[in-house]
């Protein structure tokens, strides 16, 4: 991937790494929630059952720990690693995206699997619905994707993890060297003792 141009505005890694997480976390949090429901008859009364993402669009939840990992890895890798790191994420909100629609085409295939697991019947007492949920889960994995796509032109220079401190340390004088000892001459001056750490 290309270096991104000085016009384009380049995001941190630390807004980048907390939008995936972000992004990740609500799509796996919303399959915990009801996607479809449909009456149940048994053979005592009817009842409602309700399918859940996790269970209804199994493929959901598996792609955003997916998408998770890689904003895990976008966080702690060097640059390559981070472009395949985006791509995971594309990739993750595209299946999510994919498991989604799936569901909300036809839903009653999942719903009659709950109902025969509730009820040990799969006879349906009418249409089967789906709520909003699955509407948001299939928002945030069109967004993802998104984000998967841009991020690896929106990177910019990010420092590989550690760099900083090896500069930092790089920086620091060496003991015996002239800038070290115009230092210690400094904290003299100033009533301190150079030798002990606390004064440093």
């Amino acid at each position: 991937m290309s270096e991104p141009q000085p016009g384009r505005r380049r995001l941190s890694r630390r807004s980048a790494v907390l939008v995936v997480l972000g992004g990740g976390a609500l799509l796996l949090a919303s399959t915990a929630l009801p996607w479809a429901t449909a009456p149940a008859r048994s053979a005592m009364a009817t009842s409602t059952v309700s399918v859940t993402g996790s269970t209804g669009a199994a493929l959901v939840p598996s792609a955003a720990l997916v998408v998770l990992a890689a904003g895990l890895a976008m966080a702690l890798a060097g640059r390559v690693a981070r472009v395949v790191a985006a791509l995971a994420v594309a990739l993750g909100g595209g299946l999510a995206g994919v498991g989604v629609i799936e569901l909300l085409g036809d839903p009653e295939p999942a719903v009659r699997a709950a109902v025969g697991q509730d009820t040990g019947m799969t006879e349906l007492a009418g249409a089967a619905e789906v709520t909003a949920w699955p509407v948001v889960a299939l928002v945030l994995a069109v967004l993802l994707l998104l984000v998967g796509v841009v991020l690896p032109f929106r990177m910019g220079a990010w420092d590989r993890v550690g760099q900083r401190y090896e500069r930092d340390q790089a920086s620091a004088p060496a003991a015996g060297s002239t800038r070290q000892r115009i230092s210690d001459w400094d904290a003299l001056s100033r009533g301190e003792d150079p030798s002990d750490p606390e004064d440093r």
